[in-house]
């Protein structure tokens, strides 16, 4: 049977709000890295895998566009610790 457009409307509900939750939890870590002055979407990649922080799927090892997809997510700009909003 065939998928319908209403059912491939809630798959792509529940992913988009499973990539949410899971940009929130991993906000407050990445502006504490961002207080520190690591403001690249590289070296924030850096520092999460240096801290041994898991991504969605369980990986500890950050790149760049995974960074680049959560700051996006979140609406932060790559290089402006003010932006980010953590609650």
């Amino acid at each position: 049977m065939p998928l319908t457009d209403d059912d491939r409307a809630a798959g792509r509900a529940t992913r988009t709000a499973k990539a949410n939750a899971r940009a929130a939890q991993v906000s407050a870590v990445i502006a504490e890295i961002r207080a520190s002055g690591i403001t690249s979407a590289g070296g924030i990649a850096r520092a999460l895998t240096e801290r041994g922080i898991p991504k969605a799927r369980g990986s500890t090892v950050w790149r760049t566009s995974d960074v680049q997809r959560i700051l996006a997510r979140l609406d932060v700009e790559v290089g402006d610790p003010a932006t980010l909003r953590t609650g």
